[in-house]
């Protein structure tokens, strides 16, 4: 809101953080200690270097050290198990705070591809509309 001019008003009361200071240099640092989100199956929660992510609806996690490996490839949830469950206890918790998912399909928005909302890896060709090799 700030970086397009605008205010905030209190009784909005956001949850956000003003991320101006942070993208112009004046602090350093992590702007939320933890950042937590969910979209259809898929789950996340980065605290500090650390992600852990779900794409099956919680069947199973994945755990990264974005610090070391921001593309994601070295999967530490077998090394490091105590530590992606405390972080998957947490974002339980989270999950459980918040109320039922008020957006879906919408009919008026035409025809429903059979494949929306299925998970479908990032790094997979076709995920952005590409065409395979």
């Amino acid at each position: 809101v700030r970086a397009a001019g605008g205010k905030i008003e209190p009784d909005w009361k956001l949850d956000g953080v003003d991320l101006m200071p942070y993208l112009t240099g004046g602090k350093k640092g992590f702007p939320h200690a933890e950042l937590y989100w969910t979209w259809g199956p898929r789950k996340a929660l980065r605290a500090g270097n650390l992600e852990a992510l779900s794409q099956d609806d919680g069947k199973t996690w994945q755990l990264y050290d974005l610090a070391r490996d921001k593309s994601e490839t070295n999967d530490l949830s077998s090394k490091r198990g105590k530590k992606l469950n405390s972080i998957k206890e947490r974002f339980l918790r989270w999950e459980k705070s918040l109320m039922p998912q008020q957006w879906g399909w919408n009919p008026k928005l035409g025809y429903k591809d059979p494949e929306f909302g299925k998970p479908r890896p990032y790094h997979k060709p076709g995920y952005f509309g590409e065409k395979k090799p």
